[in-house]
């Protein structure tokens, strides 16, 4: 039996009553964490394991295969990647919102439509992925503050923002509604850039 783990030998306490799931927790650590790691490849008897047969293979014992390759990242990589991302995806929101400004200023209220709702996916996404990444590294949010703010704050500030762009819209004031988009939007969306630069920070 020979096990490897990110292609170096690894030595198990009882192959014999272990199961590939049980395997995998103790390599880990058992739970994800700040110091935790994750599987992301799986070789048994040198063929690679397909997402589709992962649930008929956990549960079997390591005995009863020859080789077991495992190939795994630090969770705290793969949140830091993660938050890189939202942090991305943020300063896309930056230029759209200065896109969707200018496009009411020249009266392509159409084109300007389908960019508020560009935006309003851009917030919802990056809500979750700052969400789901504090949960995967067990890190409390409301603990957060930039300026005295936490993200219920920030998220406070953007739906103010929004329900004036709705307002405005359905009021037909364009030229407010560009305004808000130009002005009402980067104190939160900083602080939301902030939040996620400190949730990136090792603890």
């Amino acid at each position: 039996m020979q096990i490897l783990v990110d292609n170096q030998p690894y030595q198990i306490r009882d192959a014999g009553t272990q199961s590939i799931q049980q395997l995998a927790d103790e390599v880990c650590g058992g739970k994800l964490g700040e110091g935790g790691r994750l599987v992301v490849g799986l070789a048994c008897d040198g063929q690679p394991v397909q997402a589709d047969q992962l649930d008929d293979l956990l549960g079997r014992p390591i005995d009863s295969f020859t080789s077991i390759e495992m190939q795994t990242v630090s969770v705290r990589d793969q949140v830091n990647l993660t938050i890189d991302q939202a942090v991305e995806v943020l300063d896309g929101a930056d230029k759209l919102r200065e896109q969707v400004a200018d496009d009411l200023n020249q009266g392509r209220q159409e084109s300007a439509m389908v960019g508020l709702q560009r935006l309003l996916e851009i917030f919802k996404q990056v809500q979750q992925t700052t969400i789901l990444a504090s949960q995967v590294l067990g890190t409390q949010l409301e603990s957060i503050r930039i300026d005295g703010q936490g993200l219920a704050d920030v998220l406070t500030g953007i739906k103010d923002g929004l329900n004036e762009l709705k307002t405005g819209m359905e009021n037909q004031d364009f030229v407010a509604v560009s305004d808000i988009l130009r002005y009402e939007f980067t104190g939160p969306i900083e602080a939301w850039r902030a939040i996620l630069a400190r949730l990136r920070e090792p603890n």
